[in-house]
């Protein structure tokens, strides 16, 4: 039984209830971006703009029939090139093999791009007709050699919309999935042990935090998994660690009697987690009494990974589980993880605020910046892989300004990545902002303490670091 939220019942009511071209056109981009694989957007970002044939995902032939069948609607007068009725859609239809081949979404951005190539050559093309769809805006700069970096790009929508000349995609002001499919804000329980220790640092008046940077590595050390083409996946990034290194890292945090500890994205694989939740529940201890990491890939029944965060608690329960929205693009490569699975986007209620997980490049993409501002996020904690983590604290400003909130990023550790934890409160002062280099010598962990003094001035104070 197709239930009302498959993807393919939605696409036929909403062609076949398309009565403009602007209308035709989101529902079929729409449907692309919700279903394109990870191959897939990596293909939209490496093969040249416009070159459909190159793609290969339709016969040219088809293509050709279905330009031809809008151009035909596109020399009609003014009035009537912006609409369209049944007949027009029904030998649509039957030019690309039936409603059910929209379903497609590969056939589906072939047709979207077709809309777009043949009402890109002629002025006014939309006007009012459509509520989610405007012209194309103009390219501030196009021609400067150090264009925008790549952040915010690299989702299934983006990298379609990068393919269109005419039509720019805007959304509806009451559903905000300009950006995509908005997850569900999940509320998730936290334990009764970390909401006392947390608790306590409200009355104290003094949040500890520390981040691990670890374990030191060289880009050899990745373990790579069988990605699609044009994509990659790891497991991990070095090779297992034993129960006395783990126990080590614990012991280095431990002695800030952190509330909070950050490791990096892909901190653990999946191996690893398990030995690192069996230490915790060897040695209870009060701190840290939340613990945030990123595993490695795991594959899913459906194809391609995920890329998931978690917090623990001090059994090394889990508290809250992220799975990252926008993929990374190394090269010409892209990681594996579209379409995302998870519906839910999961936020804990503390006694120090609201608390989120992102994973490193997530905290600057279109979905979850809406969804942290929508949920008046308060500590906002971020595993990262990257080579420099300043799009961190770009984010973290917005929201301290915004919000006032605090945001925690722990950096993987290795020569070629130059920073290995950033912090952000929303206090006044040059000391609100920090970025820490990568300790060559290995994987360290930083200790991070945010109060409030006399009079409530607050202060971020950062002691000697920990060597693991």
């Amino acid at each position: 039984m197709i239930g009302p939220r498959d993807p393919a019942l939605r696409l036929v009511h909403s062609f076949r209830g398309a009565a403009s071209i602007g209308e035709l056109f989101v529902c079929l981009l729409r449907h692309a971006a919700a279903g394109l694989t990870s191959a897939d957007v990596a293909t939209l970002l490496r093969r040249p703009v416009g070159d459909v044939n190159g793609l290969d995902w339709t016969p040219p032939s088809m293509r050709a029939e279905v330009v031809d069948h809008f151009d035909r609607l596109a020399q009609r007068d003014t009035r009537e090139r912006l609409r369209v009725r049944k007949p027009e859609r029904e030998r649509l239809a039957s030019l690309v093999g039936g409603e059910g081949a929209l379903g497609d979404p590969r056939r589906a951005f072939v047709v979207a791009h077709a809309i777009d190539e043949v009402y890109a050559q002629i002025a006014p093309r939309l006007g009012a007709r459509s509520a989610t769809v405007a012209e194309v805006p103009p390219v501030f700069l196009g021609e400067a050699a150090n264009g925008p970096p790549t952040l915010g790009q690299m989702t299934p929508m983006a990298a379609c919309q990068r393919w269109m000349r005419a039509f720019w995609y805007v959304g509806d002001a009451r559903r905000l999935d300009v950006f995509g499919p908005l997850p569900e804000p999940t509320p998730r329980a936290l334990s009764a042990r970390a909401r006392q220790t947390l608790a306590h640092a409200v009355d104290v008046g003094e949040l500890r935090v520390a981040i691990a940077s670890w374990k030191h590595h060289t880009p050899a050390d990745l373990q790579p998994l069988a990605a699609a083409e044009g994509c990659f996946a790891y497991s991990g990034y070095v090779l297992e660690p034993d129960d006395d290194e783990v126990d080590a890292v614990l012991a280095a945090a431990r002695r800030s009697k952190p509330h909070v500890l950050v490791f990096p994205e892909l901190a653990f694989s999946q191996q690893g987690v398990a030995r690192l939740v069996a230490r915790l529940r060897a040695n209870v201890a009060r701190f840290p009494a939340l613990i945030a990491l990123g595993r490695g890939h795991r594959s899913r029944d459906s194809g391609g990974f995920d890329n998931t965060g978690v917090i623990l608690d001090a059994h090394g329960d889990v508290l809250l589980e992220h799975e990252k929205m926008e993929p990374f693009a190394a090269d010409v490569l892209l990681e594996d993880i579209v379409p995302r699975q998870s519906r839910a986007y999961e936020y804990l209620d503390t006694p120090v605020g609201r608390i989120v997980l992102n994973v490193c490049r997530d905290v600057r993409s279109d979905v979850p910046m809406v969804m942290n501002r929508a949920l008046g996020v308060s500590l906002l904690l971020v595993p990262a892989y990257s080579k420099r983590l300043d799009f961190v604290l770009e984010e973290a400003r917005v929201l301290g300004a915004r919000q006032r909130a605090i945001v925690v990023s722990a950096n993987a550790s290795g020569a070629h990545l130059t920073h290995a934890a950033a912090l952000y409160a929303p206090i006044r002062g040059d000391a609100s902002s920090i970025a820490l280099p990568t300790d060559e010598n290995g994987g360290t962990v930083h200790a991070f303490s945010v109060r409030l003094g006399a009079g409530a001035v607050a202060s971020l104070d950062a002691p000697a670091p920990f060597r693991v």
